[in-house]
């Protein structure tokens, strides 16, 4: 049983034990009543002296009267009335201890069972967060703060907006790995401007949007992990319930490392935000609750209203760690909304065939040569430049493309343009050097007019100088603009095809057609939601179902990890990654490794999470969101693999992760 603690926060008491020399102990909440220890009533004697000052040396006051003579029921005798009165003082006493722990007791409610918060639709949100083709995120914005509004595919590919004070500056666009950016059209300009690389360097706001937004699987897994790690998180009392809503949708909510997530009240449950903190903190538009978040979070222990107020945890993990934001909302694309956002993203990323990187500059090398005539204009130069250590980590291939422009005038006349076609140079150190040409044949008519012109002039006065030849020219120049391509016209080919082809995995119709937010089952799939430590959950099998996953964000390319053998895991209870490669081999590492990096970014047979404890494997799951695995094939690979280095499994398997799908 917990100590009860004194009015001023000490125990034991601090004071001289009770019965000491000073006297008996005082009536107090743990006290006897009075007279316990002390003179008895005034009825079997004269009223007791002060406390702590007995007279006459006597320990506990003046002896009592002798007893009245004659028949009848008098007052007990001396010795008998002093062993009454000392049983009864020692079981008041007792009772008054036994009620002074039950009233402490009923204040803190240490003792008493605490219902934990039900997380479970929580991670079933998170399920189908990660099963989504797209994930919009709008961030809160107030006076002065960046506004943001990015959606990720589920490769890792994004575009978007971003803008300071609220209003739009910026378009950016995050495709096979790099990213670009550019301003709006201004008034009076027609179309948009073009796709730059590099110009806002590591830490520019496109740089810092792509950081903060994963892909909807790789923010399901830090999500679900966090979740997992507040899976001891009491649930609200029923006092503290206060209605919840983000955007005007009925919402739950549960605090974690990651931030304040919040879902959909009813079924089926779904994302909507994620915030630093709850309203005592945020004004976002979820400030639907006047309760604390720390009444929540607080340990069962200290919900007593003598202990102070836990603070609010601090964003641990997740796209709010390091930021500013006030909170993201969050909008998983499916249903009708998957083809108009890849119908954008590969509509931007044809664009990127004039995208060019600010970090090489590039500048003619000599000064050029210009050639007009009958036929046209033809332009050439030497050319050489710079690279940044930026542009340089951009090359494909170590060599730079660029591409020259030259517009051409004859006698002052414009006389069109040219553009190279795109040149590739090699890089030596942080230089790059070659040549460029183009040719305009449009010019020609312009040149022929001016030398009809000229040659008209140069016979007239021919006549007038008694026939002697009269030479006449035409000047002609251009006017060069060098550029540095991002990427090459192949490159931007291939990844106009990856959109493409990320598009018809998602098996999600084409057409408009489809009502927002509906499904498309494919060869009678169906998931079941369970959470990680609960039964194994049941995997229905469609025909189409893969036997093996590839890394599904190319872009992130494997690192080095420190493997950890199986009889490691086993001894030394905690959360691991696993995968399962194509050979058969079961690869095991740190939550922390990141299953690409596991795989050497190779395809797999079955990848996720597993917990060990006392020597067995509590559960292996699902959750990859690089590999995003699903189907009873997964679920036989990872389980043999198990079986097979030790680790049993059987009935172990959660497929807490479903078929991606619309």
């Amino acid at each position: 049983m917990t100590e009860p603690a004194r009015p001023d926060g000490q125990w034991p008491p601090q004071g001289p034990p009770p019965g000491g020399p000073q006297g008996p102990p005082g009536a107090g909440p743990f006290g006897p009543p009075p007279g316990t220890f002390g003179p008895p009533p005034s009825d079997f004697g004269p009223p007791p002296q002060p406390r702590y000052a007995p007279p006459d040396g006597l320990p506990y006051g003046p002896p009592p009267p002798a007893p009245p003579t004659g028949g009848g029921a008098g007052p007990l005798r001396s010795g008998r009335r002093g062993r009454f009165l000392l049983f009864g003082g020692v079981g008041a006493l007792l009772l008054a201890l036994v009620a002074g722990l039950l009233v402490w007791n009923s204040g803190s409610g240490s003792d008493e069972p605490v219902a934990k918060q039900n997380l479970e639709p929580f991670q079933q949100a998170l399920a189908e967060l990660a099963t989504a083709p797209g994930l919009r995120y709008q961030d809160s914005a107030g006076a002065g703060r960046t506004k943001q509004d990015i959606t990720v595919t589920a490769a890792g590919s994004r575009y978007g907006t971003t803008g300071d004070g609220g209003t739009p500056d910026r378009e950016i666009l995050h495709v096979g790995g790099k990213t670009f950016t550019r301003r709006p059209a201004g008034p009076g300009e027609s179309g948009a401007r073009t796709w730059a690389a590099g110009d806002e360097g590591a830490a520019g706001p496109a740089a810092e949007a792509v950081a903060r937004r994963p892909s909807p699987a790789v923010l399901a897994m830090q999500l679900s992990d966090a979740l997992d790690e507040a899976s001891d998180a009491p649930a609200p009392g029923a006092s503290a319930q206060h209605p919840l809503t983000v955007n005007g949708t009925p919402a739950l909510a549960a605090d974690t490392s990651a931030g304040r997530l919040l879902i959909t009240r009813q079924k089926p449950y779904r994302v909507l935000r994620l915030e630093p903190s709850g309203p005592s903190r945020s004004a976002g538009p979820s400030a639907g609750s006047a309760r604390p978040v720390s009444a929540r979070m607080r340990p069962a222990a200290a919900r007593s209203s003598r202990a102070a107020p836990s603070a609010v945890p601090a964003v641990a993990e997740g796209p709010l760690l390091g930021g500013d934001s006030p909170g993201m909302d969050l909008t998983p694309v499916t249903g009708g909304a998957v083809e108009p956002m890849f119908s954008t993203l590969e509509k931007q990323t044809a664009e990127l065939g004039n995208a060019t990187d600010s970090g090489v500059s590039l500048a003619l090398s000599g000064s050029g040569t210009v050639q007009c005539g009958s036929g046209g204009c033809t332009a050439g130069s030497g050319v050489a430049g710079q690279l940044t250590t930026g542009a340089k980590s951009r090359l494909t291939g170590g060599t730079v493309t660029a591409v020259m422009t030259a517009s051409f005038r004859i006698d002052g006349r414009p006389a069109g343009q040219c553009t190279s076609p795109p040149g590739s140079f090699a890089v030596t150190g942080t230089s790059v050097s070659g040549s460029l040409s183009c040719s305009n044949p449009g010019a020609g008519p312009v040149f022929t007019s001016v030398d009809a012109q000229k040659k008209a002039d140069a016979q007239a006065r021919s006549r007038a100088n008694g026939g002697r030849p009269v030479q006449y020219r035409i000047p002609y120049d251009a006017r060069w603009l060098i550029t540095a391509r991002a990427l090459a016209t192949t490159e931007v080919e291939k990844l106009v095809e990856k959109v493409k082809r990320e598009r018809d995995n998602t098996g999600c119709p084409k057409s408009q057609g489809s009502p927002s937010g509906a499904r498309l089952s494919v060869g009678g799939f169906h998931a079941s939601y369970a959470l990680a430590r609960g039964a194994s959950a049941l995997v229905l099998d469609g025909d189409d179902d893969p036997g093996s996953f590839p890394n599904r964000i190319p872009e992130d390319k494997p690192d080095w990890f420190k493997p950890i053998p199986p009889d490691f895991a086993l001894a030394r209870s905690g959360n691991y990654l696993y995968v399962v490669l194509e050979n058969g081999d079961l690869v095991i590492g740190k939550r922390t490794a990141g299953h690409v990096n596991l795989a050497g970014g190779k395809p797999v047979l079955a990848a996720g999470e597993f917990k060990t404890k006392g020597g067995q494997v509590v559960y292996l799951d699902n959750k990859s969101g690089h590999y995003r695995p699903y189907g009873a094939r997964a679920q036989k690979a990872a389980v043999d693999a198990f079986n097979r280095n030790g680790l049993h499994a059987d009935g172990k398997y959660n497929a807490a992760w479903g078929k991606p799908g619309c």
